[in-house]
């Protein structure tokens, strides 16, 4: 049966980096042409041979051309979407070669769609990410100079190996789909994929793909409706109406038929008229996946209900996000997360059934600590708010308030305690009481108390010094920047003597000298909480003022530069920000069971109106089902943009390859003053 509509997720960032888009056949790399991108030396070869057959729908493509190439390395910038590297071996020898440049080979389909490639054919080195690209070729109606194919077939191991495929791989729009989407941080088209030299950032680029393998089968070509790990519920039917909708350029004659203009006029580079055209439908599937929001209606008319891929939607969703829901272990009412260097999230619950508890979930969806030994789960009463300790802390240190127990408790990620932990401050002998809202880590801690209005700091080196900062009204969010000041939402006091205003505070690294950056802040609510963007600009949200702040800083002054109201981009009860690898700031609407997307500048990149769903979202089997009240979201370093919900549905979402890669935790972020950047 076809499913009826429930995206619910907004647009996201259009990734513009680097070499511009290719442009036609013309410019793709061929056989005996010169690319700048270099291809490893001989070694010793002992690999098995990859076998493959490329598929346009259920046909097989005779006479395109399979490429092997994998994410290149960059160690000088332009760090993302630059050119892959070709791993094809110089076979034959190119004896015309005397100018020494190297140059991308390949290997031919042939009248099965089937291909080879053999051990001696390639070269790859340990840790590259390697994947296939498929060109041109003929589906049965005529040779299809715009039919482009991906698919992941992963990191590169010794002797030219790479573990886990199948024996025969399957190439089509299926595979397609889960690599634009999967590799999209890194990418600007199908062969201009690239990341930085750091750690964090091979990380995220593997993590990126092996999230292929959580939408879909490589042996079988076929998009999966629950992720190996049994954890997740993917959006099996969006992914088959997005492979349709490639499939009907591919099973074109050639790219000037309607399937493909429509395709290639509409997937453009930023989602309008002004971008620039793919030249293959793999570049295409990259820049829907980069602007999800743009032409849905329009892309949606190119599936046919005859289309190869089945089940589809029955109608135009609202958006091309492809988000996977997880649940599992005793998440059930979560309330806000945070990302570490792994990109594991870290998710706190608050059921209010006595099983108040803190998840680490792997990035693939599995679940790690906590859930397999359950030695957490009593630990808290209603945790409130999590921050982890810089990734050169060993071991990773998880920091969680507590305002039911009134406490802060340090643990790393087998749930021991660390020595010494922060433990119960609040009856330390100090504060009567108090109700602690928020901790943010850089270098050191900082505790944000609303019971006791103050900002209390511990530093997360070697003994734990107890400071306190007064002269707020009501404190609720932090943040710590990337010269270790410490800024802060108080929504004010009209209750004091004299009444203590709104205000957007700035605390001194040291923690010795508070200063009101903006007291003319408008928070009408708590100022539920609060991220750092470019240039140490503030991100704030309302969650009952319906509104998203933004503030310019400079030094320890604020100036509100922007504020945007319900509905632009989507807002509804925003309850939680993030900001993205680029800049741009995604925000968890509570009230619209959404996520809206805002570039640097605050202006909206997600529509605007409001998605709303029944209580529980839509169940239908292999539908991602929502919750309708997103409660946190996060950003890891894959660009996958991690949402937590209640009130029914899947409790945690990662949309895939929305946003733009960033730092994590945020903690190395401010250490590393690396705040809203790319890793």
């Amino acid at each position: 049966m076809m499913r009826p509509l429930r995206r619910l997720f907004a647009s996201s960032a259009v990734l513009l980096i680097g070499s511009s888009i290719l442009v036609g056949c013309s410019m793709a790399p061929i056989a005996n042409q010169p690319s700048t991108s270099p291809v490893s030396g001989p070694a010793a070869l002992t690999s098995t041979p990859f076998h493959g057959v490329v598929h346009g729908g259920q046909s097989p493509i005779v006479g395109a051309q399979i490429y092997m190439l994998s994410v290149t390395v960059r160690t000088a910038s332009p760090y993302y979407g630059q050119q892959s590297t070709s791993l094809m071996n110089d076979k034959p020898p190119d004896t015309s070669n005397a100018d020494g440049v190297n140059r991308w080979y390949y290997v031919t389909t042939n009248a099965t769609g089937g291909f080879t490639i053999a051990s001696g054919d390639y070269s790859c080195n340990s840790g590259d990410e390697v994947y296939l690209y498929s060109l041109g070729g003929n589906a049965g109606s005529g040779s299809n100079a715009g039919a482009g194919l991906m698919a992941v077939l992963g990191t590169c191991g010794s002797a030219n190996s790479i573990a886990g495929l199948p024996a025969t791989i399957q190439m089509n729009e299926v595979t397609t789909v889960a690599a634009a989407y999967a590799l999209a941080g890194f990418a600007t088209d199908a062969t201009h994929i690239s990341r930085s030299n750091t750690s964090l950032a091979a990380t995220g680029m593997k993590n990126a793909a092996l999230n292929t393998a959580n939408l879909t089968d490589l042996g079988t070509g076929l998009a999966l409706a629950t992720t190996p790990s049994g954890t997740g519920t993917v959006p099996q039917d969006q992914i088959y109406t997005l492979a349709d909708i490639l499939a009907a350029c591919i099973n074109s004659v050639d790219p000037s038929t309607i399937g493909c203009t429509t395709l290639f006029q509409t997937a453009t580079s930023n989602g309008t008229t002004s971008g620039t055209q793919p030249g293959d439908t793999a570049s295409a599937a990259i820049n829907i996946a980069h602007n999800p929001g743009s032409n849905v209606a329009t892309l949606f008319a190119l599936a046919t209900p005859t289309a190869p891929f089945q089940p589809d939607d029955s109608e135009p969703p609202n958006d091309w996000t492809i988000g996977i829901g997880y649940s599992g272990g005793s998440l059930s009412n979560p309330t806000g997360l945070a990302i570490d260097a792994s990109g594991n999230a870290w998710v706190i619950d608050t059921p209010g059934n006595g099983q108040n508890s803190v998840s680490v979930v792997g990035p693939q969806g599995s679940f790690l600590a906590f859930e397999t030994s359950g030695s957490c789960g009593n630990v808290f009463l209603h945790p409130s708010a999590i921050a982890l300790s810089p990734s050169t802390v060993s071991p990773a240190t998880a920091w969680v308030a507590d305002n039911y127990k009134q406490t802060v408790t340090a643990f790393d990620g087998n749930c021991a305690a660390v020595d010494p932990p922060a433990g119960d401050y609040c009856t330390a002998g100090t504060l009567p009481y108090c109700n602690p809202t928020a901790v943010a880590a850089g270098s050191d801690l900082r505790i944000v108390d609303d019971g006791k209005p103050g900002v209390y700091g511990f530093t997360t080196s070697s003994s734990y010094v107890f400071l306190t900062t007064t002269g707020f009204g009501s404190p609720w969010a932090a943040a710590i920047d990337g010269t270790g000041q410490t800024w802060i939402t108080d929504v004010g006091n009209s209750g004091l003597m004299p009444p203590v205003p709104a205000t957007l505070f700035v605390l001194s690294s040291d923690g010795s000298t508070l200063t009101a950056a903006d007291n003319t802040a408008p928070f009408t609510d708590n100022g539920d909480s609060m991220a750092l963007g470019l240039n140490t600009s503030v991100w704030v949200t309302d969650l009952q003022g319906d509104s998203l702040y933004l503030f310019t800083t400079s030094g320890t002054t604020a100036t509100l530069a922007d504020t945007i109201a319900y509905p632009s981009g989507g807002l509804y009860n925003p309850a939680s920000v993030a900001v993205d690898g680029a800049g741009n700031a995604w925000v968890a609407n509570s009230g619209g069971s959404n996520v809206s997307e805002f570039s640097s500048s605050g202006t909206a990149i997600s529509p605007d109106g409001i998605s709303m769903v029944s209580n529980g979202g839509y169940t239908g089997a292999g539908q991602l089902t929502v919750g309708s009240t997103p409660t946190g979201v996060a950003i890891d370093p894959s660009g996958d943009v991690w949402v937590t919900t209640q009130s029914g549905g899947d409790p945690l979402i990662e949309i895939i390859g929305a946003a733009a890669p960033t730092v994590t935790p945020l903690a190395d972020a401010s250490v590393g003053n690396k705040i809203a950047t790319r890793p």
